[in-house]
């Protein structure tokens, strides 16, 4: 009964070591660094995302199982402003990170700018 979930547990784990492997493999420990703060600072969004639709989800199955059409639009109009909520919070932190990581962070992971907002889309 729990064989797909260890399955997809499986999978996400040897795709979250497997990446890191593959850069190293690859490339230098320098770019496996800054690819590591890329994925630390993404994932905290990625939490952060999805605790916001876990707030979304319960209301929108109860609007389709009740078929209510009033009901419908309003969670409709909810998907739409998740959505732009995680547009605006990836842009947010686009605006932010520069500045943020000069005053915390060494000038050796200013690359991994780069990285994170496709990292947070991802």
């Amino acid at each position: 009964m729990g064989g797909p979930l260890f399955l997809s547990t499986l999978i996400g784990s040897l795709a979250y070591i497997g990446d890191r492997v593959i850069i190293e493999q690859s490339g230098t420990l320098e770019m496996l660094g800054i690819y590591g703060f890329s994925v630390t600072i993404a994932s905290v969004i990625e939490i952060l995302m999805a605790a916001l639709g876990n707030s979304f989800t319960p209301g929108i199955y109860k609007t389709i199982l009740e078929e209510d059409e009033p009901q419908y639009e309003n969670t409709h109009f909810q998907l739409f402003i998740l959505i732009y909520l995680i547009i605006a919070l990836v842009a947010l932190i686009t605006a932010t990170i520069i500045p943020i990581m000069k005053l915390f962070i060494s000038a050796n992971f200013f690359e991994a700018v780069q990285y994170i907002p496709l990292l947070c889309l991802a």
